[in-house]
């Protein structure tokens, strides 16, 4: 059912009260703008599921602020991080107390893109339709495959949560997921213009390389905000890539500079030092030869464990962690549930 006024939307409010649990999922807008635009909010409580059209009506969302800061019910998600992108744009707040189900089947062996038509079918042995996922959900009227799409996205969830509870526990792999939820709240991971330079493919091989892909990345941030248009309009990550690159020759990064629209970037970037000479004392981030053999006999002590228990090897270490550990010696990262991965062999690498 929809949501069409206030009174509706605090009686519902009100009822979840009485839930352990809900299911929480947005649609969204997310194109040609910086911040998403937030078209449907859609909730499951154990009798119910509502949306909240809020484009189509005007709502009082403190109702859904307080519901989402609740840390006595336990908010379930899929593909949690957009939706809660969505909610710190709109409240400043991050949700209290949630689940992604993403993330709880990755002890599961699931990989970390598992879709939710992949994990109703095996769970639930329900087949979604996801036919309307890439629309435009700014345009009205909504037509009924569209609720219906939308309902389907968080109908399942305390089901589904359910059941990969029961088997997490079974394996004794509850306690796997919880840096990742963690993470999920973690408010650096949205100040974008902080973070931007970690989420570009790219491995500086110089301390000068990777200033200039931090500033870079940094002012692209500033400026698509400012302007509320998407990064990629602002500059592409391949053009960064190629401008922060010191391999890459002078007369080809002015090309892509002379073909740069927005002025405030372009005056910028004329103040950088993005010369294809490195400057003397410039450090090297390049890897050794050692510590690329070292990385790679890691890489395959945990794939071979990985293999064993039925899981993805990154939800262990990714390509990136497993250079920081070589390269900080890190045997810390192993903490925690992670430290059965931790044997003599990895020791015994880090050490030589």
């Amino acid at each position: 059912m929809f949501i069409i006024n206030n009174v509706q939307l605090k009686q519902f409010y009100q009822e979840c009260q009485k839930d352990k649990n809900i299911a929480i999922d947005t649609e969204f807008f997310w194109t040609n703008t910086y911040q998403p635009i937030l078209c449907l909010v859609q909730i499951a409580n154990s009798n119910k599921v509502v949306i909240l059209d809020v484009i189509k009506y005007k709502l009082d969302l403190d109702f859904l602020k307080k519901l989402l800061i609740n840390h006595k019910i336990l908010k379930i998600f899929h593909s949690a991080k957009q939706d809660i992108q969505v909610f710190f744009n709109l409240f400043k707040i991050f949700p209290k107390n949630i689940f992604d189900i993403q993330l709880g089947v990755l002890p599961l062996g699931y990989d970390n893109s598992t879709s939710l038509k992949t994990v109703c079918k095996d769970f639930l042995n329900i087949n979604l339709n996801k036919e309307n996922q890439f629309i435009d959900w700014r345009h009205r009227p909504l037509n009924s495959k569209q609720i219906e799409y939308a309902k389907n996205d968080v109908k399942y969830l305390i089901m589904l949560y359910t059941k990969i509870k029961f088997e997490l526990k079974k394996l004794k792999r509850e306690t796997w997921i919880a840096d990742l939820h963690k993470k999920l709240t973690d408010k650096s991971e949205y100040l974008k213009h902080r973070t931007a330079w970690n989420k570009i493919n790219f491995l500086p091989k110089n301390i000068d390389e990777l200033t200039n892909l931090k500033k870079l990345s940094a002012v692209r941030e500033v400026l698509a905000k400012k302007e509320n248009k998407s990064i990629k309009k602002i500059i592409n990550n391949k053009e960064i890539v190629k401008l922060c690159k010191t391999s890459v020759e002078s007369i080809e990064k002015k090309k892509i500079i002379s073909k740069i629209k927005n002025r405030k970037l372009k005056k910028y970037i004329t103040k950088l030092n993005l010369n294809n000479t490195i400057l003397t004392g410039s450090k090297t981030l390049e890897l050794t030869h050692d510590q690329k053999n070292k990385i790679k006999k890691i890489r395959i002590i945990l794939e071979k464990k990985a293999y064993a228990l039925k899981i993805q090897t990154n939800i262990i270490a990714n390509k990136k962690e497993i250079i920081e550990i070589v390269k900080k010696k890190n045997i810390s990262f192993f903490n925690g549930w992670k430290n059965i991965f931790l044997d003599k062999k990895i020791k015994q690498i880090l050490k030589d």
